[in-house]
């Protein structure tokens, strides 16, 4: 088989790591028993579970309105859950949204949507906005006109009114602005939609070289590119993890 079916149980991948004599492994990210429910009860996420490791790509796939965005908003805290826990371990510490509050964590993962709100102004002018917030204004950050540059956009662009934007453009300095600010995690929903397929390419590679993401996509060769493991969303709540064998997410795509 070329792929091997996950399922993944938090306390029990600790237990098994304690009993190899890792006691110092920490996933990057935990969660623990995450639901969410529609208005009529049906659950969309049910007993939901899974780490993160450093390093990883992690893909959602399943079909349209299965509650693949719902996830990455419940985890980035824009939905809220009605159970389950989440915690970071950075540096020796675990950190929560209880812990540190909601808009800390939002900070240390930024959940970027599928297609940027209207916004009036220019986007240097959210730049500069999304800077100074309390948890933002000391963070080390990269140059993201250079990086939106890096695929394919002007960096004339950045002082034009939004509006005036295509779809694609619009999508691309969205996300250079989230990757700017280095969140340890990235929520990436539908990220390269609007894009053709040099853009996607090169937007491709460089959130290789960054890692650290969970990524919603409906293509499935882009998540064979990309993923370390796919989280496959099958309805009810229901889901499975699958380790992706066939390609290493390590490598850089060719344009040619």
């Amino acid at each position: 088989m070329s792929e091997t079916q996950v399922k993944i149980n938090i306390n029990q991948n600790l237990l098994q790591n304690d009993q190899l004599g890792w006691e110092t492994y920490q996933p990057l990210l935990e969660i623990d028993g995450l639901e969410k429910h529609l208005p009529n009860g049906d659950p969309i996420i049910k007993d939901f579970s899974f780490s993160m490791n450093n390093g990883e790509i992690l893909v959602i796939t399943g079909k349209s309105g299965i509650g693949k965005t719902t996830l990455l908003r419940c985890i980035s805290q824009l939905a809220s859950n009605e159970n389950g826990v989440m915690a970071l371990n950075l540096n020796g510490q675990k950190i929560t949204p209880e812990s540190h509050g909601i808009p800390y964590w939002r900070t240390e993962v930024m959940y970027v949507p599928q297609r940027p709100p209207q916004l009036e102004g220019t986007p240097m002018d959210l730049y500069r906005t999304v800077s100074k917030l309390k948890f933002q204004k000391d963070r080390r950050d990269i140059d993201p006109i250079s990086l939106s540059e890096k695929w394919s956009v002007d960096a004339a662009l950045w002082e034009r009114n939004w509006s005036s934007l295509s779809g694609g453009e619009q999508q691309r300095i969205a996300l250079s602005i989230a990757v700017s600010r280095n969140p340890t995690i990235l929520l990436l929903d539908e990220p390269t939609s609007m894009l053709d397929p040099v853009s996607t390419v090169l937007v491709e590679n460089s959130l290789l070289e960054r890692k650290n993401i969970i990524w919603i996509t409906h293509d499935h060769l882009q998540g064979s590119r990309v993923s370390s493991r796919t989280l496959e969303l099958t309805g009810l709540g229901n889901y499975n993890i699958l380790k992706n064998t066939s390609t290493s997410s390590s490598t850089s795509l060719s344009l040619i």
